[in-house]
Order: C-alpha cells, then sequence, then structure tokens
C-alpha cells in the first residue's frame, strides 16, 4: 500500500467514510482537477520529441500557445509541471533535464 493509500485510509477511518466510496468518488471526480488540458500534454509530448528541454518546452507553451501558469507572474510553467505533463502523454523525460 503506497503512501496516498495509507493518507486515504487513515482519513476514511477518522471520517467514518468507507474507503471503497472514498476511491470511487476520486475516481469519478479526479479529472476535474486536472490543471491542464490532454492536448496541452500532447503538445508538450511534441515540442519534447522534438528534442526541446523541458524550460523550452514550458516558455513555449505559455508564449505561443497561451497556456496559463498557476503564478500569474510566471513567464513560463515550471519544468517539473512539464514533467508531470509529459508522463501523462506517455512520453519520457530524457537524462539529465
Amino acid at each position: 500500500m503506497g503512501s496516498a493509500d495509507r493518507k486515504l485510509a487513515a482519513f476514511c477511518r477518522a471520517n467514518g467514510i468507507p474507503l471503497h466510496t472514498a476511491r470511487e468518488l476520486l475516481q469519478r471526480f479526479s479529472h476535474m482537477y486536472a490543471p491542464y488540458s490532454d492536448e496541452t500534454a500532447e503538445i508538450a509530448g511534441k515540442l519534447h520529441d522534438a528534442g526541446k528541454t523541458l524550460r523550452e518546452i514550458g516558455r513555449e507553451l505559455v508564449e505561443k500557445y497561451g497556456v496559463q501558469p498557476k503564478s500569474s507572474r510566471a513567464r513560463s510553467l515550471h519544468p517539473q509541471t512539464v514533467a508531470n505533463l509529459l508522463r501523462r502523454a506517455g512520453g519520457r523525460q530524457r537524462a539529465g533535464e
């Protein structure tokens, strides 16, 4: 059992919620909390395949494709955010990025 599963189980015990109900609700509504669309993840994957670094991808997504970073002052997406998008798109990040 992973850390997230243990935390969920502890939360359910503390609040009297059946674990299977909590898991069902998480699965049903998890798509609502994905901050970036699948289309954004696909674009990030294509840019990565073209040989761009995580920072370059983050900058291009904001400047060229109009993706809004979480922080209103940021000029690009954080490299970890881009790595998460690539994981979601099924891509792999290169070593050293």
